[in-house]
């Protein structure tokens, strides 16, 4: 009985220590990035233009934005979509513990930035969507590299098909392991048939 307590007690902080411990990495945000919409607009499912016209509460990571121009995706030009801590999900960074850590800092905005999005994109590990951001014009009230490009640009890569080599990765990952274990299945079975035939020719 005495023992049975111990270990629930153990267990107990242990889950308090990662409880612990995941505040912490969160408060200090070791992974902050914003990754280029350039580079998700060809796999994203929305790709819209517009210009931050507030941040609610005068927060950087929650603001809302008129669309001007929808690329891709149900929008339409004039909707005013508010974006409260959008997580872009990707890239994945590798911490000493070999756990993948995604960003822990949503996508900022500023009133007067003009920002295309790329929502719901495919990252080329197949299976991952994530979202994207780069800035037309404007910059944030803080000090930090924001991914650049311009209309034209997203113009031309939104209407490019989607990207090969994130897409055509993911079947090719998901059927593997189903195939080896059909094949698998039927060498066992061939030779069970096999093995049956050679008891009856013995007998």
């Amino acid at each position: 009985m005495r023992r049975t307590a111990m270990g629930v007690v153990a267990s107990l902080l242990a889950c308090l220590g990662t409880l612990g411990v995941a505040s912490v990495a969160k408060a200090e945000c070791p992974h902050f990035v914003i990754p280029p919409a350039t580079d998700a607009a060809r796999s994203a499912r929305e790709v819209v233009v517009g210009r931050v016209i507030e941040n609610v509460g005068a927060q950087l990571y929650d603001f809302r934005l008129q669309i001007d121009h929808v690329l891709r995706g149900p929008a339409s030009v004039g909707d005013i979509r508010r974006f409260d801590s959008l997580y872009p999900g990707w890239p994945l960074l590798e911490a000493s513990d070999g756990t993948k850590i995604a960003p822990c800092s949503p996508i900022p905005g500023w009133e007067g930035n003009v920002i295309a999005l790329s929502l719901g994109a495919l990252a080329p590990d197949g299976i991952t969507r994530y979202n994207a951001a780069s800035w037309i014009s404007g910059d944030l009230p803080v000090n930090h590299d924001l991914p650049r490009t311009t209309l034209p640009e997203m113009v031309r890569l939104a209407g490019m098909p989607p990207a090969d080599m994130a897409l055509a990765r993911a079947p090719v990952e998901s059927l593997g392991p189903s195939l080896v274990g059909a094949l698998l299945v039927c060498a066992f079975a061939i030779l069970a048939v096999a093995a049956l035939h050679g008891i009856r020719g013995a007998r």
